[in-house]
């Protein structure tokens, strides 16, 4: 029997999902719970992401976006059975014991819905071929939850351009381009965007910045321009080895959250043991000073050799949208950060790809050593999260499995 349907899908971020076939509004305060626990699943997302891509490279830059992945995997749940919801649920870092329909409510009215204001930008589409022959009221479903729903000729060289045309002018030209090309016996893409664009609530002073060392894993320094504010109030957090900053932009609730070591360079894995602070919480406001490296990142991987390491089981069929056998096989995902004096400028995009078949004292914190971020929002998503080793570093790329963590 095919699963019931909802109308929900999401649009928080950029999100193509193929398939081929085989025969938004910030936190309001009735929501602070539901908030709370999108907040902790998304951490645990970004978290456990990050470990697996860097397993392969422990050097590497390693960016993604939490938010897009949610999103995402957020318009498979809308077609899914039971087994596959409650493994999405899972991967998705929700803990056993919350409730599906709860959870999935809360992630899709986060990135659901276009927003009427703020620094993040949402959108969503989906485009079925003409083989998947999809249900009619999955497309009525899928409409009323505000999904841009379409049948189109996927053998048509159109159609591809036509798709990334519309992610590009969603993230303002950030992401060209999601797919570079139409997998065969394409069934359907379902696009979510995402882009964020904001200013500090306090900018760093330009004339302060200045090279400087940055440590690497393994002993070696390089120069970098190392951005730097005056004596302020900002909200601290630190333990025996980790110290972090929550750094706040001009629009309320959304900040970045800075983690680094207070000594010795750490690897990326290192951070799991702290990565519940990327949430936020916790933080006292304290007298002091920040440094933090100027810098860009981009990031292209396939996601889907990681999700599998998290124990996501690629299902055989989407019954809510096809009768014809889906089955996930890649979930390709582009991210662009830029991060300076002013303020800081990102876009995400996500293709998932189916076949058939507190103490008062003075704070001196400097990122002038790998650390970890998330770029956070009111709404309990994490808008963008990784790990820099090396705040020079090209785009990250990381198309094969992770090491076994095993």
């Amino acid at each position: 029997m095919p699963c019931k349907l909802r109308s929900h899908l999401v649009a928080a971020t950029l999100a193509a999902v193929t398939a081929m076939t085989a025969g938004s509004s910030p936190l309001n305060a009735g929501a602070s719970v539901a908030a709370a626990r999108l907040a902790a699943a998304q951490t645990a997302l970004a978290t456990r992401l990050i470990d697996k891509l860097a397993a392969n490279n422990p050097s590497a830059n390693v960016i993604v976006s939490p938010a897009s992945l949610a999103g995402a995997l957020s318009v498979i749940e809308f077609g899914a059975d039971e087994q596959l919801r409650r493994n999405l649920h899972q991967v998705l870092g929700f803990t056993e014991g919350s409730q599906f329909s709860i959870d999935f409510d809360g992630l899709r009215k986060a990135t659901g819905r276009p927003r009427r204001e703020g620094p993040l930008a949402t959108a969503n589409a989906i485009l079925f071929d003409k083989s998947v022959n999809p249900r009619p009221e999955a497309l009525e479903a899928l409409t009323d939850a505000g999904v841009r729903a379409t049948v189109e000729e996927f053998a048509k060289p159109d159609t591809l351009a036509a798709i990334n045309a519309w992610v590009s002018e969603q993230t303002k030209g950030k992401i060209p381009t999601i797919l570079d090309k139409m997998p065969g016996e394409t069934g359907l893409v379902a696009i979510n965007a995402l882009y964020f664009k904001d200013r500090w609530k306090q900018p760093f002073e330009a004339n302060a910045t200045k090279p400087a060392p940055f440590r690497l894993v393994g002993g070696k320094a390089i120069e970098t321009q190392l951005m730097r504010t005056g004596d302020r109030q900002f909200r601290f957090r630190r333990d025996n080895r980790f110290i972090a900053v929550d750094l706040p932009y001009a629009s309320e609730g959304y900040s970045l959250v800075v983690i680094t070591t207070r000594d010795e360079p750490a690897v990326a894995k290192d951070f799991s043991a702290v990565g519940g602070w990327l949430t936020g919480e916790g933080f006292s406001s304290l007298p002091g000073e920040v440094a933090l490296p100027r810098f860009n990142a981009s990031s292209s991987f396939d996601l889907m050799p990681a999700l599998k390491a998290l124990g996501l089981k690629p299902p055989n069929t989407l019954p809510g949208f096809s009768r014809g056998q889906l089955r996930l096989a890649k979930v390709q995902q582009r991210v662009e950060l830029a991060v300076d004096e002013e303020g800081t400028e990102a876009a995400a995009a996500t293709a998932v790809t189916t076949t058939r078949a507190a103490e008062t004292e003075f704070i001196k914190f400097s990122a002038d050593k790998p650390f970890m971020f998330a770029l956070r929002d009111p709404s309990g998503l994490i808008v963008i999260a990784g790990y820099v080793a090396h705040p020079q570093a090209g785009a990250a790329q990381a198309n094969e499995a992770p090491a076994s963590t095993q």
